[in-house]
């Protein structure tokens, strides 16, 4: 409903509402309340989700320890005699003579870095804890650490940190311990510190998943001797130029795809003497040449995969080497993913907010107010991920923004509602004084403005007068008390029969009713006539039921006198500064206030001019009385006493 003093009241209101939205949005997302950063990470998943796989990069292949390269007893002797190699992938862990074989095979197929994502912490799977056993193994880790020192510049293993309730090492007050590889696979006179392991870890989200990565950390501790993580000590061996991020700085990693977007070759394939000829999976290594080869686990029976946003099945997960192939992709490219800051935060936030406001400001409709909003929600997650995410490479906020845009498009919604409906009830309450409760509700419902339905101008309608025969007298002759009831109860009989016909109380005058059909809504002007006809005649039919009761009771029977006239007439709030009141003015009325005056002398109690008249003749028994002079006119007036309805009420 379009009401001025709820314009008044609503614009202001639902700016200022907006503003402390988008302050609590702010401080939210500054402090993380509300559950608001977990909501942001699960959009971070939908991000890369909606985007889709991409075309990996070319440079890296991954060599996976998957179920088909743990070979078991299925091997005949004939393979294993064909495929030198085969007998050490019965079972994993692998010896570590077959570890050094994979570094030899790839180095000598021309890959540009060899990464193995494994720890080696342990004395290797030779070592049953006996003399000869020990020796195995001692020969066995001798083969690998040859083979890792031939090719220093071209290798990487991993080493692992994680936090204890009880370490031995408390760097910066926080309690880590670091495995590493076993020391006699990398003798210091031969391997300096740092120069062939990077920590294989990621940092995870409090929800469990891996987003970001921490390629360089601990530069200046010396009781920390890994500077580089897998990731960043692989870019730094196949690309000695390259540009690393500075020291504990967070990046995001840019997913390629779920598990195998990478290209992937199973471990086993190596040892296989077929697979290195040309057109062969290997094709006589080219697959390797120049490339940075990541070799780790892709088997589930391993245990190695974890939370990520482009993982497979629920919940979505994705093996260990195929984060590290994607965190190294997220170094190679020269534009990092990354967020946008708290200051720009702000800024976006603020902007969105004032976008906000001004969209919702204007709105009067409380259900209409959903469509900016939610035209700006979807247009922020356009920008957020069509523009900002797959083009500039930013992770722009979208849960707060979200935050913003429900809490103050509901609270603008909620407050419009609310004071609309007071001033519904407000405004039907006034109505309600003139006309019945069915047209006020209909005037609202129609959504018309108030102050235009209530500002003057003029209308044809039918005026109608009643009034109680020699009510003086009957007022000299009468108690005060009851006779002020009776009359309280015979106008209270005549106004309902007004509403139930549509009409419009227009005033008391005393004893005289005086009611308006066709303002301040019509039905038309046939329509409004028959309206007033129809009330004529209950107001006869009321009059006559109260009598027969007041009869019984002692009391003095009422006679009226009712005149209808149809014409145009001025309508609107009439009155003065101090106060003023809807009502008609003009020549109509003081026509039908006549026509009225003339019952008595005509000896009829309701009398129609011939303009109600010609709207309903085809309805109506009525008599023609002839023209009839009246006073303050000049033209004599042509009257007819009404009988009955043709049609019934």
């Amino acid at each position: 409903m379009k009401l001025h003093s709820v314009r008044i009241l609503i614009a202001p209101a639902t700016v200022i509402a907006i503003g402390l939205w988008t302050l609590l949005a702010m401080l939210a997302w500054q402090f993380q309340w509300f559950g608001i950063g977990a909501w942001e990470m699960r959009s971070y998943n939908a991000r890369f989700l909606v985007r889709g796989p991409v075309a990996p990069d070319p440079r890296i292949v991954l060599v996976a320890i998957d179920e088909r390269s743990i070979l078991g007893d299925s091997l005949d002797a004939e393979e294993i005699r064909a495929n030198p190699g085969y007998e050490w992938l019965e079972k994993f862990p692998y010896p570590r003579k077959a570890w050094a074989a994979v570094i030899e095979k790839l180095a000598g197929a021309g890959a540009r870095t060899v990464v193995l994502d494994l720890i080696f912490s342990g004395r290797g799977a030779l070592d049953d804890g006996t003399p000869a056993g020990h020796r195995r193994a001692q020969a066995d880790n001798a083969a690998l650490t040859e083979a890792m020192v031939r090719h220093r510049d071209k290798v990487v293993i991993g080493a692992n940190y994680a936090l204890e309730k009880q370490e031995s090492r408390i760097l910066g007050g926080v309690n880590q311990q670091l495995t590493m590889p076993l020391a006699e696979l990398l003798p210091s006179d031969r391997v300096p510190d740092g120069e062939l392991v990077g920590f294989v870890n990621f940092e995870k989200d409090p929800d469990g998943f891996i987003r970001r990565m921490n390629p360089v950390g601990w530069p200046d501790d010396a009781e920390m001797p890994l500077p580089f993580s897998l990731d960043a000590l692989a870019l730094h061996k196949a690309f000695p130029k390259a540009s690393l991020p500075d020291p504990f700085e967070y990046q995001f990693i840019r997913f390629a795809g779920p598990n195998n977007t990478f290209p992937t070759i199973p471990l086993h394939l190596l040892f296989n003497r077929k697979a290195w000829e040309p057109g062969r999976p290997l094709d006589e290594g080219r697959v390797f040449r120049d490339r940075i080869v990541l070799v780790g686990p892709q088997a589930n029976s391993l245990h190695d995969d974890h939370l990520a946003p482009f993982g497979t099945g629920s919940p979505p997960t994705m093996f260990g080497v195929e984060v590290h192939a994607n965190a190294l992709a997220t170094l190679l490219n020269p534009r990092p993913l990354q967020g946008t800051g708290s200051g720009t935060d702000a800024l976006l936030l603020a902007a969105i907010g004032l976008a906000l406001a001004a969209s919702l400001r204007p709105i009067k409709s409380p259900l209409w107010k959903l469509a900016p909003a939610l035209g700006i929600g979807a247009g922020w997650w356009a920008f957020a991920q069509y523009v900002a995410f797959e083009r500039l490479d930013l992770f722009v906020p979208v849960t707060p923004v979200g935050f913003l845009i429900l809490g103050g498009t509901f609270t603008a919604v909620t407050l419009q509602a609310v004071v609309e409906q007071v001033e519904r009830r407000r405004i039907s309450g006034m109505l309600q004084r003139y006309v019945s409760k069915n047209v006020a509700d209909e005037i609202i419902r129609s959504g018309q403005d108030f102050e235009e339905l209530m500002a003057p101008r003029n209308r044809s309608v039918t005026v109608l007068f009643s009034d109680v025969r020699d009510f003086t007298t009957l007022m000299e002759t009468s108690v005060p008390g009851p006779f002020v009831k009776q009359l309280n109860e015979y106008l209270t009989s005549m106004v309902a029969c007004v509403f139930n016909h549509h009409g419009t109380l227009d005033k008391f005058v005393g004893d005289a009713v005086m009611a308006v059909f066709g303002s301040p809504t019509s039905r038309g002007e046939e329509e409004d006539a028959w309206c007033a006809v129809r009330t004529a005649i209950e107001m006869r039919e009321r009059l006559a039921e109260l009598n027969v009761r007041w009869q019984a009771e002692g009391r003095p029977c009422f006679r009226v006198g009712i005149g209808l006239n149809h014409g145009e007439v001025m309508a609107g709030d009439i009155g003065s500064s101090q106060k003023s009141e809807f009502g008609v003015i003009g020549d109509t009325v003081n026509v039908a206030a006549r026509v009225e005056s003339l019952t008595k002398e005509q000896r009829t109690d309701i009398l129609i001019t011939d303009g109600v008249y010609d709207l309903v003749r085809e309805r109506v028994e009525a008599e023609q009385r002839g023209e009839m002079k009246v006073k303050g006119r000049v033209q004599p007036v042509r009257i007819y006493a009404l009988k009955s309805l043709r049609i019934p009420a």
